[in-house]
């Protein structure tokens, strides 16, 4: 699924957690900030598309010690 237009690096991880899977970015300079903007977040509230484990998963693996 390929996003074009106006799309803000805001809304970037959220549509990659969707199921967004290539983005029309206007510049070169652009891709390196849309690129940072992925590792930004590493803990997520709720599920998505992706496989990442959302944050109540996470502190039920640790506090069964997992």
């Amino acid at each position: 699924l390929r996003a074009v237009g106006n799309v803000l690096r805001d809304q970037f991880l959220f549509m990659l957690r969707c199921g967004f899977d290539s983005f029309d970015v206007a510049s070169e300079q652009e891709a390196g900030a849309w690129k940072k903007a992925m590792d930004e977040f590493s803990i997520w509230y709720q599920a998505a598309a992706d496989d990442r484990q959302p944050a109540a998963r996470l502190r039920g693996f640790a506090r069964a010690g997992r």
